[in-house]
This record gives C-alpha cells, sequence and structure tokens, in this order.
C-alpha cells in the first residue's frame, strides 16, 4: 500500500467515526420520540435517514480498509467474510434472543402464531429479510443488519470490477433503477398489501443505491483533490439548502433517494477542515460512533421497556407534564448508552478480536505449510 492511501486511511477514519455517531443520534431521536411521542414526533423526523448515512458510510469505510487486501491478501474473500461476521452476528444473535424473551416481537408484523423457531433460525442464518412477516419482527431494526450482510455478500465482485468512479456511478444508477422497479412492481401488482410495500422499501433491492454512493465517495477521497474556503463554503450552504428542502418532502421512496444527496455530501464535506465539521466531529459523536452499532441493536429494546415500564404505567408521574417526559427521554438515553458501552465491551469487541485471531491463525498455518 503506498503512503498516500495509508494516510488517507488513517486520516478519515476519525471522522467517519463522528459521523458514525450522528447517524446512530438520528435513528435514536425517530425512535425515542416516537415512544413518548413528544411534540408529536414530528421535530426529527428527518432522523428516520440515519440508516442511510449508515449505508454509506459502511461502504465507504469499507474501501478505504478492505480494497488493498483484495489484491495482496491470499484468501482475501474468505478472510473479509470472518472479519464481518464476527463484526456483526455477535452481537445480533444476542439482540434476537433477548428480544424474543423480553419483548415478544413487533406485534403488527407477526402472524397469529408469533415468534416462531422457523424466524429465529432465519435470524441466525440471516434470510429473514425474505420473508415480509420476519424482516424486522423481533429486534424491530434488523431489516437493516439484513441489507448489510448481502452488501458484504456483493462486495468481493465489487472489488474486482468497480475500479474507478465512472464503473462506481453506472453502479449507482443501474442499483436505483433496479429500485424503482422493484418499488413499483410491488405496487403495481399488490396494491393492497401493505406489509408487502413496506417490506419492498425495506428489502435490499430498495437500499443497495445507498451503499453504491459511499463507493463513489471512496473514488472521490482517492483523487485526493484540495478544495478552498470559498468552494467549501459554497458546498455547505448547498447541504443546508438539501436539508432544508428534504425535511418539507413527503417519505417517499423518490424522497429517501434525494436525502442521500446531503447526506452524502455532508460525508464528501467532513473530509476537509471547515468550522461546521465540529457540529458533526467531536468527541461526544465519535464515542456514540464507537459504540454505535450497540446503540442501534438495543436501543429499540431498552426503549421498549422503558414504555412499559415507565410510560403505559405512568411510573414518576411521567405523563403528567412537560418536565417528568423530558427527564425521562434523558433517563431512557442513559440506559441506551450504558447498556450500549456494556455490550460494546464485553460482546463487539472480544468478538472483533476473535474474528481477527482466526484470520491470523490462517495465515500462520499458511506459512507453516
Amino acid at each position: 500500500m503506498s503512503s498516500d492511501k495509508s494516510e488517507i486511511i488513517i486520516e478519515h477514519y476519525n471522522y467517519l467515526d463522528g459521523l458514525r455517531g450522528v447517524a446512530a443520534l438520528l435513528v435514536l431521536s425517530v425512535h425515542l420520540l416516537q415512544i413518548i411521542n413528544l411534540f408529536n414526533g414530528k421535530s426529527f423526523s428527518f432522523g428516520a435517514y440515519g440508516v442511510q448515512l449508515f449505508y454509506i458510510l459502511s461502504a465507504l469505510t469499507l474501501f478505504l480498509s478492505s480494497s488493498q487486501r483484495f489484491t495482496s491478501e491470499s484468501k482475501a474473500s474468505l478472510k473479509f467474510f470472518i472479519r464481518r461476521f464476527f463484526r456483526i452476528a455477535p452481537l445480533f444473535y444476542i439482540a434476537v434472543v433477548l428480544s424474543w424473551i423480553l419483548m415478544g416481537g413487533i406485534d403488527y408484523r407477526l402472524p397469529t402464531q408469533g415468534i416462531t423457531i422457523s424466524n429465529i433460525i432465519s435470524h441466525f442464518l440471516f434470510l429473514f429479510g425474505f420473508n415480509k412477516y420476519w424482516i424486522n419482527s423481533v429486534v424491530g431494526v434488523e431489516w437493516s443488519v439484513f441489507c448489510e450482510v448481502f452488501f458484504y455478500l456483493s462486495l468481493p465482485l465489487l472489488f474486482n470490477y468497480i475500479k474507478n468512479k465512472k464503473t462506481a456511478i453506472k453502479l449507482a444508477l443501474f442499483s436505483v433503477f433496479i429500485s424503482f422497479i422493484f418499488k413499483y412492481f410491488i405496487q403495481y401488482f399488490y396494491p393492497g398489501d401493505s406489509l408487502l410495500y413496506e417490506w419492498s422499501s425495506l428489502f435490499i433491492l430498495s437500499n443497495y443505491c445507498y451503499f453504491t454512493f459511499g463507493i463513489i465517495l471512496y473514488f472521490l477521497f482517492k483523487d485526493n483533490k484540495h478544495y478552498n474556503f470559498n468552494v467549501l463554503t459554497i458546498g455547505w450552504i448547498f447541504f443546508i439548502i438539501l436539508i432544508g428542502l428534504i425535511l418539507i418532502i413527503q417519505p417517499t421512496h423518490f424522497g429517501a433517494l434525494l436525502s442521500s444527496i446531503p447526506l452524502a455530501l455532508l460525508v464528501f464535506l467532513m473530509r476537509y477542515k471547515f468550522p461546521l465539521t465540529y457540529i458533526f466531529n467531536n468527541k461526544l459523536t465519535r464515542f456514540v460512533g464507537k459504540i454505535s452499532y450497540s446503540i442501534y441493536l438495543v436501543h429499540f429494546m431498552v426503549l421498549g421497556l422503558f414504555a412499559k415500564l415507565v410510560i403505559n404505567s405512568n411510573l414518576l408521574f411521567f405523563n403528567q407534564n412537560i418536565f417528568t417526559r423530558l427527564l425521562g427521554i434523558f433517563g431512557a438515553v442513559f440506559f441506551v448508552i450504558i447498556i450500549s458501552m456494556i455490550s460494546y465491551r464485553l460482546i463487539e469487541r472480544p468478538g472483533i478480536n476473535f474474528g481477527r485471531n482466526l484470520i491470523k491463525k490462517i495465515s500462520t498455518r499458511k506459512q507453516i505449510i
């Protein structure tokens, strides 16, 4: 690996952690306000796009960290899948089991029999997304993990064939086209099935395009161009205007695709030093970013338990006034952060380290042979 590429990787992971923190806080805010119903949940409606930001960051990070490995490592695909499996699977499996036991599933998505053993097995095999009832039925946010996994499966092919901006843009345009075809196919042939239409929005074919925007950003970063303060100022103004427009657009598939433009622009602008970057890249957002996967998987379960134990029972006079409701919000966020820190240290990190050690053993074994 050349020194330039090494510098890019080291330089950018810092702010990518900050952006992951922003994405986690956006998703958390949506579900928090849905449960508490403060201000009718409208104040953070843009938070629903935090998942798209996760997708963009995921593709960009993986290309920054893994593209060179696929050209230099032996058994690169095997090692890549080992890394990714032990990065996401241990915590995901535990979240599935605990959500099943403590919450019993997402009621409106499940048939009358509730969560079945077949459903749980499909979660452990990462195949649950093919079933409209199961795609988001246990953890409450697992649909995006399904999309991540199937993006991972395509990465070895992408590393071999996506070599420049031109091919990355072609892939993005093709995936956007497929997402529209898929959505309108479901809408046209199954007009009365609202659950199937919701499933189509969560399925990988509707979301793959967001990953491709991260791949385009990777090739833009490789160009290593520098821009002066005036150009960056225009870029930030354009970003703010786009965010304002997205906030007033109805949450359709087209609106979701449009929202990815300012999100991708934000990731690009964060590469360069500018006063506004500190809003998104600071100690708080970087801290949240490091535990963002834990926050993402545990927050729905924690907030669900919070709703049952505190809101529905009116514990601590929760529904009495705005002060007690705000106090409840801070309390819920506090417990989400604490539990996420614990799961990061006890589950995420050990899983990552186990994967690394397994790869070392594979490499050492090959050298001995």
